[in-house]
């Protein structure tokens, strides 16, 4: 849900629904990896998070942003310009 304000103005906070305070992991990547690259790594960061924080892996969510290369830069570099 996010910050709120009551009536009496009172700031209040609680967490987006599915959530719950349980853990979020957002990768950002160039596009280009395959589905099965993905799935391992998706499984990977669930079972580290799962055991390091002690919740259950079906909590923990992985949210994947595929970026295109030209959208991304490394020392002012576009990856898209870099030499494979």
């Amino acid at each position: 849900m996010g910050v709120g304000v009551c009536r009496d103005r009172t700031v209040f906070w609680r967490p987006a629904p599915n959530v719950s305070g349980m853990p979020v992991v957002t990768v950002t990547m160039a596009r280009g990896r395959s589905y099965e690259q993905k799935k391992r790594m998706a499984e990977e960061i669930a079972g580290t998070v799962s055991r390091i924080l002690a919740v259950p892996p079906e909590r923990v969510t992985i949210l994947i942003h595929e970026l295109e290369k030209e959208n991304i830069a490394i020392a002012g570099t576009l990856l898209s310009e870099q030499q494979k």
